[in-house]
Order: C-alpha cells, then sequence, then structure tokens
C-alpha cells in the first residue's frame, strides 16, 4: 500500500505540473492573441493592397505593352508589305522603259504622346 501511495503522490505532482504548464500556455496564448489578430489583419490588409497594386500593374503596365506588341506587329507586316511591292515601284504617274526613276513612300504614323 505505501508504494501505491507513493506512485499516487509522484503522478499528482505530475499532473499537478502538467496542469501548471498548461495554464501558463493558455495565458502565453490569450497575451499573444491581440498580436496575432494584428498580423492578421496587416497581412489581410497588405494582400488587399498587393491585389490592388498588381491589378493598377496589369492594367496601366502589362496590357499596354501587350496591345503595342500587337500594334508593331501590324505596323511591321504593313512595312513588310510596302517594301514588297515597292521593290519595282518606279513612279507614280508612269515611266517610260527607257527612263529610271524611283519612289519614296512616306508612312504616317498617329502622334506619340507622353502620358
Amino acid at each position: 500500500m505505501s508504494k501505491g501511495a507513493s506512485d499516487l503522490k509522484n503522478g499528482t505532482k505530475v499532473l499537478y505540473n502538467g496542469a501548471v504548464a498548461l495554464y501558463d500556455g493558455v495565458n502565453a496564448m490569450k497575451n499573444g492573441a491581440p498580436a496575432l489578430t494584428d498580423g492578421i489583419t496587416r497581412l489581410k490588409d497588405g494582400a488587399m493592397q498587393l491585389s490592388e497594386g498588381l491589378s493598377q500593374f496589369n492594367e496601366k503596365g502589362i496590357q499596354k505593352l501587350a496591345d503595342s506588341v500587337d500594334d508593331a506587329e501590324t505596323f511591321t507586316e504593313r512595312l513588310k508589305a510596302t517594301v514588297k511591292v515597292s521593290k519595282n515601284y518606279r513612279a507614280f504617274a508612269g515611266i517610260s522603259d527607257w527612263m529610271d526613276g524611283n519612289v519614296k513612300f512616306i508612312y504616317k504614323t498617329a502622334e506619340i504622346k507622353d502620358k
């Protein structure tokens, strides 16, 4: 019986120490909850700011670049076609076979505006 009482006493001590550790942990969690809540709020706000920034970057940067590439490809194809057609083009109004002539093409584009 003495052995059982000793085991019970030791078990009670272990249980008490565990309860103290649990209480300390609960207090630490309770004391840290405001910092966690603040951190979560800052993370949410930062994520929203990042999302808005990425949307703006896409709209004002990436899309304009993509549109410019499409415009540049179209422009390049038009220039190539003009060069191809103009290789044997010697006059606007006609020219005799025994005469030499050449034609210069001027390609007009829209105004480039600084935004």
